[in-house]
């Protein structure tokens, strides 16, 4: 089972979750980076070759690439080059990018949930519309004067034309 497929079973609000996890695991893998390149800059400022090839065998897999890619820069002699290897294309920890993707399924769900919960109004709205025709309905009959009652069956049948042009107008839940 992959990775897409455990996505699709989890429910929709850990998607958030996911995402925090996954950012967790790569500020962490940053952070170890951030220190093991500190570490090589010191040993390469103060001319340390056997510290620095030391530090520079310990890189990480997904750190090592965007180093190579800024060095070839030549850092010191190019202005433009970038001003570490962190920022560089390159360099993406591991857990960012799935933690950039449950970020957008969370936000994906999130909209869908509020369209459905703007849905579920509008239907309360359709019941309670419902309801005042039948309690129009029902209370017509009570009224002394004919006038009155058709008054009130009226008012009933309005509300039903309202509430059934409504339930048209709505997007269909099946």
């Amino acid at each position: 089972m992959g990775r897409r497929d455990v996505d699709r079973l989890l429910p929709r609000s850990t998607q958030r979750i996911e995402a925090a996890r996954d950012a967790a695991t790569a500020d962490a893998a940053r952070a170890v980076d951030l220190q093991i390149f500190s570490l090589w800059l010191e040993a390469y400022a103060t001319d340390d070759a056997e510290l620095e090839e030391f530090t520079r065998q310990r890189f990480t897999d997904h750190f090592a690439p965007a180093f190579e890619e800024w060095v070839a820069e030549r850092p010191l002699q190019n202005p433009d080059a970038a001003r570490s290897p962190f920022a560089l294309d390159a360099y993406v920890p591991p857990g960012e990018v799935e933690a950039a993707q449950a970020d957008a399924r969370a936000d994906a769900y999130f909209a869908q949930a509020l369209e459905n919960n703007q849905r579920g109004d509008n239907y309360t709205l359709v019941t309670v519309l419902f309801a005042l025709v039948l309690f129009f309905g029902a209370f017509a009959g009570r009224f002394r004067t004919e006038r009155a009652s058709w008054a009130m069956v009226g008012a009933a049948c309005v509300l039903l034309v309202v509430g059934v042009g409504f339930l048209l107008a709505f997007p269909k839940i099946v």
